[in-house]
């Protein structure tokens, strides 16, 4: 019979830390640290849950790694705690931040954003998620065709002469935005 990965790391920890007691060091975040390792062990069952260090997060999402704290000082995202402390993230936290990087050059307000992360729990009606869902992809789609407009006319001028340089932003081949 093996032994999971992470109850031999969780006991390792908790021998290393007990060990440093005796010595006369104290560590706060035995019990977090505990949590953590036995969670992680729950939700994987086997210990094979796939984490990356912190730079690799950041190389993978595109959000350097003071951004990544931040967002996980303010509840964006969560990281779990290895046992030599380092913070750990999910593929599945990759994948937040790259939308969180997404949504950001996008100008999305975090409130905004963190708003649109939580169509992704597990607690939230389908009907409602696919609702809102489809109510922001109109509402991207509408600024992609906006962007595409800015393009269009600044390509326009980057490619004019002196002689028929415009003197206002041309639009001819896009449709006007629609007015409700």
């Amino acid at each position: 019979m093996s032994t999971d990965p992470t109850v031999t790391e969780f006991f390792t920890y908790l021998e290393m830390s007990s060990l440093a007691r005796r010595q006369g060091a104290v560590f706060a975040q035995d019990v977090i640290m505990a949590r953590n390792l036995l969670s992680a062990g729950h939700q994987g069952s086997s210990g094979n849950l796939s984490t990356v260090n912190i730079g690799e997060a950041a190389r993978r999402s595109g959000v350097n790694a003071k951004l990544i704290r931040h967002y996980e000082l303010i509840g964006l995202v969560r990281s779990e705690r290895r046992a030599n402390n380092y913070r750990a993230y999910t593929e599945q936290t990759v994948a937040m931040l790259r939308f969180i990087h997404h949504a950001r050059e996008l100008a999305l307000p975090l409130e905004e954003v963190k708003a649109l992360l939580g169509l992704w729990s597990s607690g939230t009606p389908l009907e409602v998620v696919q609702a809102r869902a489809e109510a922001e992809v109109k509402r991207l789609e509408s600024k992609a065709a906006s962007v595409a407009a800015l393009a269009a006319s600044l390509r326009d001028l980057a490619r004019t002469t002196e002689k028929d340089r415009p003197r206002a932003p041309r639009f001819d081949d896009v449709q006007p935005p629609r007015i409700d």
